[in-house]
């Protein structure tokens, strides 16, 4: 889009903001423990760990206590630590993540349906690590909820550990421009620009002769409205005359006034309340002549709000004209 446009539409001065961004890592390690039933003759505090994954730059483990922590009200929980397994000379800020995921021993062309299993709420914090420092939930879940939801239908658990490093938080300065403002489109004023053409006869290549009225007109656009001025204009047997004179006898001057002037802007003109009902009949003669169908409907659904006792017979035979 030119710059010149975009000036003109009225930009405003640059607005400028500061987003500050966290540098970040992640990494993400499973934990799967087959016969965990098993686990249970554990004593509490009793861990099962993974092996040492990297995760952000940094080794981590993660522990597992099937019978909790032995810390007291833990009794009945399965208890999840994430370990900072290495030395560090400062504190690790990490965010940390524990999901459980379900087993389904069937390969997946063999099952049927997968299984049905409630969602386990994931339990997420972020802390701060020390060299070999442990954080996580000692409440992470408890055994009942396991065996109710199915996760240990086939004596399988695995926890998955998402783990997010923030090594830093950075201010980054954003500049954008301001936009334009809305730009209002007006409504399409075509239908004007062919009355003032009708009205003019600027550039008319066709002159009608209607009651001893001369009407000039346009053959195209006249052909683009009705099937029978393109035929008589444009026909396979007929060749473009510019400055037609036709002779039309059997339309009232007013009347094919009208019809021009729909052609061109797609209405009707206001017409007097008292001659309104005359000229719609005659503009539907008219149109059922020059095969305008639009304005065909439009006279008959006019016409409709004029009948009564004194002109049902006008109209009945207006119906039997028009098929």
């Amino acid at each position: 889009m030119p710059a010149s446009w975009w000036s003109a539409a009225g930009r405003g001065k640059p607005s400028r903001s500061t987003t500050v961004v966290a540098n970040t890592e992640s990494g993400s390690h499973c934990l799967k423990v087959d016969g965990f039933s098993r686990s249970k003759n554990l004593r509490p505090g009793e861990c099962l760990q993974s092996s040492t994954f990297p995760a952000g730059g940094h080794r981590w483990r993660m522990y597992c206590q099937p019978n909790s922590d032995g810390t007291e009200g833990t009794e009945g929980f399965v208890s999840v630590y994430l370990v900072l397994d290495e030395d560090v000379t400062k504190p690790v800020r990490a965010e940390y993540k524990f999901t459980v995921a379900v087993k389904n021993r069937l390969p997946f062309f063999l099952s049927k349906k997968p299984p049905e299993v409630p969602s386990l709420t994931p339990r997420v914090n972020t802390s701060d690590f020390d060299s070999h420092g442990a954080w996580g939930f000692a409440k992470f879940l408890k055994w009942e909820d396991l065996e109710k939801a199915g996760y240990l239908k086939y004596d399988s658990l695995i926890i998955k550990c998402s783990i997010t490093i923030i090594n830093e938080f950075r201010p980054v300065q954003v500049t954008s421009a301001t936009p334009p403002p809305p730009i209002s489109v007006p409504p399409s004023d075509l239908c004007h620009h062919l009355a003032v053409l009708l009205d003019t006869a600027l550039g008319s290549d066709v002159v009608f002769n209607v009651g001893g009225e001369t009407m000039p007109a346009h053959q195209d656009v006249l052909a683009a409205r009705s099937p029978v001025f393109c035929t008589e204009f444009f026909g396979v047997t007929m060749e473009r005359t510019d400055n037609r004179i036709i002779q039309i006898d059997d339309i009232e001057a007013n009347v094919f006034s009208t019809l021009l002037y729909f052609i061109y802007t797609d209405s009707l003109p206001e017409m007097k309340k008292g001659e309104e009902k005359i000229m719609l009949q005659h503009l539907l003669v008219a149109a059922e002549r020059y095969k305008m169908e639009r304005l065909k409907l439009l006279c008959q659904e006019k016409l409709c709000k004029h009948i009564d006792g004194r002109t049902v017979v006008t109209m009945l035979v207006l119906a039997d004209q028009q098929g």
